[in-house]
């Protein structure tokens, strides 16, 4: 495993703490119930029961406010969405919303291992604020231990041949922007996976892969099946 600098030069890591326990702020400056920030087209009574879960559905991804158009440089893009759920509800809608990527991260590993296969995976950490770190093919101990403390700090993975090809910033802040970074990583990499609903779901998007070959290399069954065996009560007061 290589740990590169956001700058691309090879370098130690540095230990953190990790992030703080999440707060989700209105613009008034009160601090949000998690039920306030769900809307109600997310609440699936399909779900009712199924306990902790994952669905895999294709994605409208939006940025900023706004949604992503795939045309133009992203015409032919393939976007999936994987959604962590507690019951009918998502998990960043439920009482633990702020632990969800602890409780998360031995399903993500499954799920990203398996779409980099006999590919690079290249995991992308905000470990702190000023500073993102890559992982190169981590093993799945130190992956998951990462996600546990990381997922929810701006989470970008990539899987591709090349290790080193050029990857997009951290930070793509205007649409255009985002649409011509994206386009890039798509041509560089065959899979860019990125955290979306406050560390309850990440985004796929490929354009070497269709939706039924991404499904193929996660391995939804198996993601589940790591989800139910999570103690949920570990992570309530």
């Amino acid at each position: 495993m290589w740990l590169i600098g956001y700058f691309g030069v090879i370098c130690k890591g540095e230990r953190h703490d990790g992030p703080m326990s999440r707060q989700r702020i209105s613009r008034d400056g009160r601090v949000l119930r998690p039920e306030e920030t769900i809307g109600p087209t997310a609440y699936r009574p399909e779900g009712k029961g199924r306990g902790l879960h994952a669905i895999l559905e294709e994605a409208q991804p939006w940025r900023r406010g706004k949604p992503v158009p795939l045309d133009g440089s992203l015409k032919g893009a393939t976007v999936l969405l994987l959604w962590f759920r507690l019951d009918d509800r998502p998990i960043e809608g439920s009482a633990v919303w702020n632990r969800s990527a602890e409780i998360i991260a031995p399903a993500l590993v499954i799920a990203l291992r398996g779409l980099a296969a006999d590919a690079h995976l290249v995991v992308g950490i905000r470990t702190d604020r000023d500073r993102v770190d890559q992982l190169v093919d981590p093993a799945a101990q130190v992956l998951e231990e990462t996600l546990s403390r990381y997922f929810d700090w701006t989470f970008r993975a990539y899987v591709g041949s090349n290790p080193r090809a050029v990857m997009a910033p951290a930070s793509m802040r205007e649409i255009g922007s985002f649409k011509k970074w994206r386009a890039r990583d798509l041509t560089n990499w065959q899979i860019v996976i990125e955290e979306c609903y406050d560390a309850g779901a990440i985004e796929i998007w490929s354009r070497a892969h269709d939706a039924r070959g991404l499904e193929a290399r996660m391995n939804l069954e198996a993601v589940n099946k790591s989800l139910a065996g999570v103690e949920l009560a570990h992570f309530t007061p």
